[in-house]
């Protein structure tokens, strides 16, 4: 693979390139500038981060999504004014 640099992988993975480059000081790349190149290992490891990071979005979304179908079948039904036992009613 050959070097690449911040900026080119950010267009990559569609993220800001500063973000990326916040994110690679983050995780310990040295870097002071979007055009710094960085080593196979390097992108790996950044690469791996947005990916991981985009999996916990969906699962987020889809946990999300479960809850609202479960709420709404699990609604419980309004008491439309019927009365089961209208005897046991106290007479005063």
């Amino acid at each position: 693979m050959s070097k690449i640099k911040i900026y080119e992988l950010a267009d990559k993975l569609g993220v800001e390139r500063k973000e990326l480059l916040s994110k690679a000081q983050e995780f310990g790349i040295s870097a002071k500038s979007t055009s710094k190149s960085l080593s196979d290992a390097e992108v790996l490891k950044l690469e791996n981060i947005y990916k991981k990071s985009d999996i916990s979005k969906v699962i987020e979304k889809e946990e999300c999504e479960s809850e609202m179908k479960v709420s709404e079948t699990t609604k419980i039904p309004e008491k439309k004014g019927i009365e089961i036992f209208p005897s046991f009613k106290s007479k005063t």
